[in-house]
């Protein structure tokens, strides 16, 4: 017998209480030690092959049905992709897969829901829900691997969802459902069988209390794509993250809608989380976001008051708080405010998280804004990195952030300093500043 952890994978021959991998505690359980045996192979030997002899072939991608699905996949499904989603209970993970199979399984192709967490009747639910009724969309409730690929293997299916990996197990490993050889065991048989027969694999995961996808990080190795739901199951948007594509570029992001009959695709982010903004803004701004191959814009709002504690708050919904607080020592130094006793709020409205280090600026002039009590105009919009000093640097897709709050119709947007000349746009003012002692004249 022997003892993994079941957080990272790594391997004891004693019960240890803290793993020296990863550092976590608790993890460790008891399996089964398998000798794997090599079995001979009828394959044929590899040949090394000149790079230009090898002929590449165009990749020929399948529409999802959603737009929105098909950009963070790069364009849409590609023959045997397997890809992982990931994200909290209740989020919307079952159901947006039960729409795109739906779409998939359109003109007499097959396409199988493998579920080993709910029942048949559950899944068929959910699908009245959804008014869903097609007759190629096929539903096995299984939970032994070996069972469910034979079933598979009658219907040839071309699209297999299976929810969840954590649930199902092969007879193969002793280890409970969920256990990190389960886990590795099911994932690379459905794989291999995926590969074999071009099925594109959809493989529903479970996370940790910390946010992870549970199971080893090997798992998100073995596929093609990770998907990752963003948002919380409290609000009604779902933000969908591409982690890793071999198919197209990572850090892509679909928007939903979370709705009685479904998710819907939200087409213009902008109008969305731009909708509610007031007229009189004070201590809010907008700031363009990119993410991936798209930019957005959304509102970064901050709310400054007097403190009524001996240690002041600070509190950050969307943005990273250590980052937060270091724009304010930035601030106090720079500028010459004293925020050292007041509670200081940011917000991203929307569910958004943002990781771009050119909103920087715009948590800046939030603040400022907010501090002093002065409106910022509903027209104005602001990127840039602050460093230490506090100045302004310059961010990347720097004319494209422009030329999209232009688009908007915004009418000032305050940038860092280019050295390239900015284009001019009708109706839009372009503020360059090198270090936000010039935001003074701003509020003035």
């Amino acid at each position: 017998m022997i003892y993994q952890c079941q957080s990272c994978g790594y391997i004891s021959k004693k019960w240890l209480g803290k793993c020296p991998d990863c550092n976590n505690w608790n993890t460790f359980s008891e399996e089964q030690n398998i000798d794997i045996k090599k079995n001979k192979s009828n394959k044929t030997q590899a040949v090394a092959i000149p790079l230009p002899e090898i002929e590449l072939k165009k990749i020929i991608r399948i529409s999802t049905g959603f737009n929105e699905f098909n950009r963070a996949l790069g364009g849409g499904l590609v023959t045997g992709q397997v890809i992982l989603i990931g994200g909290s209970p209740g989020i919307g993970k079952s159901t947006l897969l039960t729409q795109i199979l739906n779409n998939l399984t359109q003109n007499n192709i097959k396409g199988i829901y493998l579920t080993a967490e709910e029942s048949a009747y559950q899944v068929k639910l959910r699908t009245e829900r959804l008014n869903i009724n097609n007759p190629n969309f096929l539903i096995i409730s299984e939970n032994n691997l070996t069972n469910a690929i034979l079933e598979v293997k009658k219907n040839k299916p071309e699209f297999l969802i299976v929810d969840s990996i954590q649930t199902i197990y092969s007879e193969n490993s002793s280890s409970i459902p969920g256990s990190i050889s389960q886990i590795k065991e099911c994932a690379s048989v459905l794989i291999d069988y995926a590969k074999s027969n071009n099925i594109c694999l959809f493989i529903v995961g479970h996370i940790t209390k910390e946010g992870q996808i549970a199971g080893p990080k090997v798992l998100e190795h073995m596929v093609d794509t990770v998907l990752y739901f963003e948002s919380e199951s409290t609000t009604s948007f779902r933000i969908i993250r591409t982690l890793k594509n071999r198919f197209g570029n990572v850090n892509e992001i679909a928007i939903f809608e979370m709705t009685s009959f479904g998710l819907k695709e939200v087409v213009d982010p902008t109008n969305i989380f731009l909708e509610h903004r007031e007229k009189e803004n004070i201590g809010s701004v907008i700031f363009p976001l990119v993410e991936g191959s798209r930019i957005f814009l959304i509102e970064v709002q901050a709310l400054v008051s007097n403190s009524t504690f001996s240690m002041p708050r600070r509190h950050a919904q969307g943005i990273d708080p250590n980052r937060m607080n270091l724009l304010i020592t930035v601030m106090e130094k720079i500028l010459g405010v004293n925020l050292f006793s007041n509670d200081i709020f940011i917000n991203i409205p929307g569910g958004i998280k943002v990781n771009d280090p050119a909103v920087d600026l715009a948590v800046v002039v939030a603040i400022l804004s907010s501090f002093l009590n002065k409106t910022i105009d509903t027209s104005c919009a602001c990127f840039g990195e602050v460093g230490l000093n506090g100045e302004v640097r310059k961010s990347s897709f720097h004319k494209e952030r422009i030329k999209e709050a232009a688009r908007m119709g915004f009418k000032e947007i305050i940038t860092p300093k280019n050295n390239e000349k900015d284009e001019k746009f009708e109706k839009t003012k372009i503020l360059s500043i090198n270090n936000i002692n010039f935001l003074a004249d701003f509020f003035s």
